[in-house]
């Protein structure tokens, strides 16, 4: 389900479950969802009828997403996201024991310079595996599929990524 997690009168936060995409034109996606509806928006005359999302998640990522409820909302979220004045932070559970505990991963993606830095919440035994860890990753730049991408890159990609992840036999 997706769920509203809080607002007020410029955004909303949306819970965006894994399988639905952000936005795009096949399929059921957030944009398209009643729970993006602005119920005050007619009464009210407002522009925006629909919270707009002001960023995106793959379709098989779940998270927060946060939506404007107006151009200058939309506007003052984007100029936020664009000075890095939002600090991003994913979860992932990678295959292998990632050491050390902390780092940065500096590759290019394509012909520019990608960053990421991770913290390891935890490493546990796996019979598939072997070992697992689960990790913050934090996106200093914003690549396409950077944190996928990254992860395989140092050979510890994220479990059940069907592209940068190894056969689900483990490594």
């Amino acid at each position: 389900d997706i769920t509203i997690i809080t607002e007020d009168e410029w955004f909303r936060v949306i819970c965006k479950p894994q399988g639905i995409a952000t936005m795009g034109t096949k399929g059921p996606t957030l944009l398209t969802s009643d729970v993006m509806l602005l119920p005050n928006a007619i009464k009210l005359q407002l522009r925006y009828k629909k919270a707009v999302p002001c960023h995106r998640l793959d379709i098989s990522t779940g998270g927060l997403v946060i939506c404007s409820k107006s151009k200058q909302a939309e506007v003052n979220i984007m100029k936020s996201f664009r000075n890095k004045w939002v600090k991003k932070m994913y979860i992932a559970i990678v295959s292998g024991k990632l050491e050390p505990q902390e780092g940065t991963i500096n590759d290019f993606i394509g012909d520019k310079m990608a960053i990421t830095k991770y913290v390891v919440r935890k490493c546990s035994r796996s019979i598939q595996y072997g070992w697992i860890s689960t990790v913050e990753l934090y996106p200093i730049t914003g690549r396409k599929h950077q944190l996928r991408r990254h992860m395989q890159s140092i050979n510890h990609p994220i479990i059940g990524d069907r592209r940068y992840s190894f056969a689900s036999s483990g490594p």
